[in-house]
């Protein structure tokens, strides 16, 4: 049930930012950037971002939705971090 919460917000996420000027989402480390300013109000260090285009990289060839399922996805997780669901 929380699941499909979860993905529901996440597709509406990237319907959000298909509306961003095409400059800015066509960078993928940019909409990483972006997607963390989102959910954890916060940037992206290097590393992260590193780790995330590998994950998105890696899992776009393993879909057969290869356009929104890994975004979607790596929504989903950030949603789930300790991070986003307690405060310090």
């Amino acid at each position: 049930m929380i699941d499909h919460y979860a993905t529901e917000f996440s597709k509406r996420m990237l319907e959000k930012g298909a509306s961003l000027d095409k400059s800015e989402i066509q960078i993928a480390d940019r909409r990483v950037e972006s997607i963390f300013q989102s959910i954890l109000l916060r940037s992206p260090s290097e590393a992260e971002v590193e780790r995330s285009l590998v994950y998105l990289r890696s899992n776009s060839q393993n879909s057969a939705d290869s356009a929104t399922y890994p975004w979607v996805d790596f929504i989903k997780a950030l949603l789930s971090t300790n991070e986003f669901c307690f405060i310090d």
